[in-house]
């Protein structure tokens, strides 16, 4: 499984989520190895200038670890098929192994007015 989480300076599995997907500083990817170790595999910056989600999609993630995210970012991953998980954690590894155990929240296309009400109230 292709991940990308959205991390703070200087990335990698020792980073930490500390915001939501859109104001990350940088976005980790990783494979997830059939053993259920990870593997850090390309780092990106984002890019204030162009679409923020399109240029993860077109890694060809499975998957998104975020701490949160707008409706308009889990409609484009949903609408790509890739899966949003929520981590309370935040730390990157924390968070790998959660997905791994199957313990993260999952988000989807039912989950957009829920969010969208989270985000009106300033929760």
């Amino acid at each position: 499984m292709k991940v990308c989480v959205g991390t703070q300076f200087p990335g990698g599995m020792d980073a930490r989520i500390l915001f939501s997907l859109e104001d990350s500083e940088l976005f980790d990817y990783f494979e997830m190895r059939e053993d259920g170790t990870f593997e850090h595999t390309a780092q990106g910056r984002r890019c204030l200038c162009a679409d923020l989600i399109e240029p993860i999609i077109r890694r060809g993630i499975d998957a998104a670890v975020v701490k949160d995210l707008t409706t308009t970012s889990l409609f484009k991953f949903a609408s790509a098929n890739v899966k949003v998980f929520v981590t309370q954690e935040s730390s990157v590894r924390a968070s790998l192994e959660a997905l791994q155990s199957g313990t993260l929240e999952e988000l989807g296309m039912r989950d957009l007015a829920r969010l969208s009400r989270k985000h009106q109230k300033g929760v």
